[in-house]
């Protein structure tokens, strides 16, 4: 009894100690509510503030806010004022912190001027977060002192930003902000030295640079921003413009073009290392068809066709050593582009023009994989194609289940025999239909969300359910299956108990 009631002291003091240690952590963190939300911000140049679910048990377990909090009060912004750290709780106020776009919990959010400035992605780590914060005090983009410096810069593959200033300006202040939003993804610098804006003839100038090997008569070789102070759309132009009229898309830098629909790409032998007068010569050639069009928010890129030749597979089942060039659109912000486009005539910049105009005109049909229609479907497990799919899967008095899958996939071709099992069980109830598609030769409707590293991927497809599909999880779908088959055991065992012949 004794050492019980020691153990228990113990307990008491280290779980005192510890809420102790939470609440000191803490103390430096401004707790917000939806009255004072808006008030706060308008005081402080910068503050990180949390929005957290109390409920939540990341959130129950954790010091390294109030941690980072502490580590933080005593960093000052560059007014000497102290960075401020702050949370709000998101179960008081859900509607509030859904407006502000909170999709998780604790979701971190940096405010600068009173207005969202950006999301903290890293870890929860109070050191990760302080240096996080303290980074976003420091200029984004790094300083060239010297002229060398900055030629050696631009003797690069990729497109480089600079800005010059002579003097202290408002456009520096916000070009130096605007570096944290753009410099993860861009090259970029600044520079305050005579030396470079005299060599360069630049003053109070934001500027893009291309790099040589694209560099061409028929566009700028530099492009100077022309717009305002606001940071935000600096940021814009710069992601606007950063390419030039025809973008060259490499697998490094293809995520910048993600967000540009639609979106014209070329694919053809280009290697700038091998051939770099091959690569001028065409890029020259769409640059002609691309200015036609520069009225019709389009943007133009080229690529090498060997190194997107997966995804030139999976888009239009193009194999790249059957055409010499190959020229797709991807016209939407699904993960499989659609609606997606194919040029189906040989490259000229005639067709090319054509194939352009029938586009902006609305007189093209998108291109859609699809494999025929199978003449004798009788199989345990129905094949699904592109043009039959309404017919098996939505069929209004039949449970569907739905199999999207590939031939190269290996979890694919371990989950088709049990599927085929399951199949021959339930091939005599009219009331089932067991189905599968090839997904990378038939695209799926666009209301089925399939994704090549995802396979295989299943649907259940009830009566009076055809609008909402019920995806299952790889891992459950054995489960799913295994469940299947112990429903038809133990139906077949009733059967029998009450006497009853079941007819196979």
């Amino acid at each position: 009894a004794v050492h019980s009631v020691g153990a228990m002291a113990i307990l008491y003091v280290a779980t005192l100690f510890y809420l102790v240690l939470n609440v000191v952590a803490s103390s430096d963190v401004i707790e917000l509510t939806e009255d004072t939300f808006s008030e706060t911000l308008e005081k402080h140049e910068l503050i990180l503030i949390s929005f957290y679910d109390p409920d939540d048990q990341i959130w129950l377990k954790q010091t390294w806010y109030g941690e980072a909090a502490t580590q933080l009060a005593s960093s000052s912004l560059p007014s000497n004022a102290p960075f401020p750290v702050a949370q709000i709780d998101c179960k008081k106020f859900d509607s509030f912190c859904k407006s502000h776009e909170v999709t998780t919990h604790p979701q971190l959010k940096l405010y600068r001027e009173g207005k969202f400035f950006k999301n903290y992605r890293g870890y929860p780590k109070a050191g990760d977060i302080t240096k996080f914060a303290k980074k976003m005090m420091e200029p984004g983009a790094t300083e060239i002192k010297s002229v060398k410096k900055t030629e050696r810069l631009l003797d690069g593959v990729n497109h480089t930003v600079i800005g010059f200033f002579a003097e202290e300006s408002s456009l520096q202040k916000a070009f130096l902000v605007a570096t944290h939003l753009f410099c993860e993804r861009f090259i970029c610098a600044y520079t305050t030295k005579p030396a470079v804006l005299e060599k360069y003839g630049y003053q109070n100038d934001v500027v893009i640079f291309q790099p040589s090997h694209l560099q061409t008569k028929l566009e700028d070789h530099q492009i100077v921003y022309a717009g305002g102070e606001d940071y935000y759309e600096m940021q814009r132009w710069i992601e606007d413009k950063f390419a030039g009229i025809v973008g060259h898309v490499t697998m490094e830098n293809y995520h910048l073009f993600l967000n540009k629909r639609p979106m014209v790409t070329v694919y053809f032998g280009l290697n700038f290392k091998l051939n770099p007068k091959d690569g001028k010569y065409w890029r020259n050639r769409i640059i002609k068809v691309a200015k036609n069009f520069s009225d019709k928010n389009v943007t133009f890129g080229m690529a090498s066709k060997s190194e997107f030749s997966g995804l030139l597979y999976r888009r239009f089942l193009v194999k790249e050593e059957e055409v010499d060039f190959v020229v797709g659109i991807a016209g939407g912000f699904r993960t499989d582009d659609r609606p997606k486009y194919l040029m189906q005539t040989l490259f000229s910049v005639e067709n090319f023009q054509m194939f352009m105009q029938g586009f902006v005109d609305g007189t093209m049909q998108p291109f859609v994989k699809k494999q025929p229609v199978p003449e004798n479907n009788n199989g345990s497990v129905k094949v699904v194609v592109y043009d039959n799919f309404d017919e098996v899967v939505r069929d209004p008095t039949k449970d569907v289940l739905i199999v999207f899958y590939q031939d190269y996939c290996g979890k694919c071709r371990i989950f088709e025999p049990k599927l085929e099992r399951i199949g021959e069980k339930l091939k005599n109830d009219p009331n089932i239909v067991i189905a599968k598609i090839d997904a990378m030769a038939n695209d799926p409707p666009e209301d089925y969300d399939v994704k090549v590293e995802d396979f295989p991927i299943v649907f259940w497809v009830g009566i009076g359910k055809k609008d909402t599909p019920r995806r299952y999880p790889v891992h459950l779908v054995y489960i799913f299956l295994l469940f299947l088959f112990f429903f038809v055991i133990l139906l077949l065992c009733l059967y029998r108990a009450a006497g009853l012949k079941y007819h196979s």
